[in-house]
């Protein structure tokens, strides 16, 4: 009894396949959501500077 419970308890807790491929997936979900955050920003703020170049407050 002592190296059945000894055997059953030392393999530890291992992380099934299927929990390892849904927090891939949802790690390339959030990295991409995040790049195509910054793209658009990006590309707003190229827009409104090409738009209005002026609209900014003078140096004093």
């Amino acid at each position: 009894m002592g190296r059945i419970n000894k055997l059953t308890n030392s393999r530890g807790e291992k992380v099934p396949l299927i929990q390892k491929e849904i927090t891939r997936f949802v790690f390339i979900i959030v990295l991409m959501t995040i790049l195509l955050v910054g793209i658009l920003a990006l590309e707003w703020g190229v827009f409104l500077r090409v738009k209005h170049p002026n609209n900014h407050p003078p140096n004093r």
